[in-house]
């Protein structure tokens, strides 16, 4: 027995991309526009934001680091630092 999918089943399981016509039937089913369902500005830089968010825990695992820890921890930085040089 085959089951049918909805188009939203199809774009949760990232089988399609959904084309205007959906995002259009999308808007009117929850009672709103297009442009208030698409983005207005550009998004994030995700490098940028995965940077802060390395540095922000970098910062909290070294200030919490025993002698163990970093013993571990500075050799390992130091061989992900050689494949950037």
């Amino acid at each position: 027995m085959t089951q049918a999918l909805t188009d939203g089943d199809t774009l949760q399981a990232a089988r399609a991309a959904p084309g205007i016509d959906l995002v259009n039937r999308l808007a009117a089913g929850l009672g709103t526009t297009v442009s208030d369902l698409l983005p207005a500005t550009d998004p994030p830089d995700p490098v940028r934001l995965l940077r802060e968010q390395a540095q922000r825990l970098a910062n909290e695992l070294i200030a919490a680091a025993d002698r163990e820890t970093l013993q571990l921890l500075v050799p390992l930085l130091a061989r992900l630092g050689d494949g950037l040089r």
